[in-house]
Order: C-alpha cells, then structure tokens, then sequence
C-alpha cells in the first residue's frame, strides 16, 4: 500500500463536481445568513462580512489590475455617495468608512501586487518616502488637528503612486 491520499474524484470528474458544490455551499452560506437575521440571531453585517471580505481579497489577488480598474471607474461616484449617505443621515462612522474605501483597496492591491514580485526601492521612491515621513513629523509634532487631513491626502498620493509604480513593473 501507497502512503499517498486516495483522491475520492480525479480527472474531468473533479472538475464537473467542483463548480456546483462551491456554488451550492455559497447559496447554502446566504441563506443561512438570511435566516439568522431574520430571526435576529446576528446582525447581518455580521454574518455576511466574513464572505464579503474573503471576496474581495480573492478577487484582488486574482486579478489586480482589474480591481484596480474597477476603483478608478467607481472613484468619481464615491462623493455622491457620501452626500446621500450624509443626506440620510447616516453615522459618521459608515461616511468615514466609505470615505476611505479608496485607501483600503488601494493598500490592498499594493500589498497584493507586492508580494507577487520582487520589486526593489528606487531614487524617487525613497524621496516620496522621505516626504511622507516628514509630513508626518511636522503632523505630529504640530498639534493642529487640520495637519490630519492633509497627512491623509498625503498618504493617498504615496500609496497611489506606489500602486502604480508596483502595477507597472509586474509581470503578468
């Protein structure tokens, strides 16, 4: 007798039986959500959050470029967004956290597009870096709680231009 695992299906048998069974365990996995929340078991941002998440970053490992494209078509309508969010009046935790959604999937696809490659430092990064971290010396050091908002467009610009600088030189 082998040591190796018996493969319980293997070949194009595999393959038939594997899309349905992950379609079934996801619809099987909303439903279930459903039900918890209508009986008021859990909120159902609760429930659906893990997914959700494990969604998105599936999707940003996978395809990179598209995520990235995706943000840069839905970015214009993010200000309406937050007005209606406002206009309903909706806590200011959920408008923060809408308001920077941008930076999140930014960061993402910049930690997901760092990791397929080797990519080293060059002058200008090191500049950029170098400007950022004095920004936030001059931020801290200040006491002025408007400097926050400008260290926030700061980091934005940074982590832009490192996005672009690590999607330009992976390879594909």
């Amino acid at each position: 007798m082998s040591d190796r695992p018996v493969a319980l299906l293997s070949g194009p048998l595999q393959h038939r039986v594997a899309v349905p069974l992950y379609v079934s365990l996801a619809v099987t996995y909303v439903l279930a959500s459903v039900l918890i929340a209508m009986l008021g078991l859990a909120p159902s941002w609760l429930v659906l959050a893990p997914p959700a998440l494990f969604l998105l970053l599936y999707l940003t490992w996978r395809w990179p470029l598209y995520c990235l494209l995706l943000l840069l078509l839905l970015l214009p309508f993010q200000p309406a967004a937050l007005l209606c969010m406002k206009f309903f009046h909706f806590p200011d935790v959920g408008v923060t956290l809408v308001s920077g959604t941008k930076e999140i999937v930014m960061g993402l696809l910049f930690v997901m597009l760092a990791l397929r490659g080797k990519h080293r430092l060059i002058l200008v990064d090191w500049f950029l870096l170098s400007l950022l971290f004095v920004s936030i010396c001059v931020a801290l050091s200040s006491g002025n709680p408007d400097l926050l908002v400008t260290l926030k467009d700061d980091f934005s610009f940074v982590l832009a231009y490192a996005v672009v600088r690590v999607l330009v030189t992976s390879e594909y």
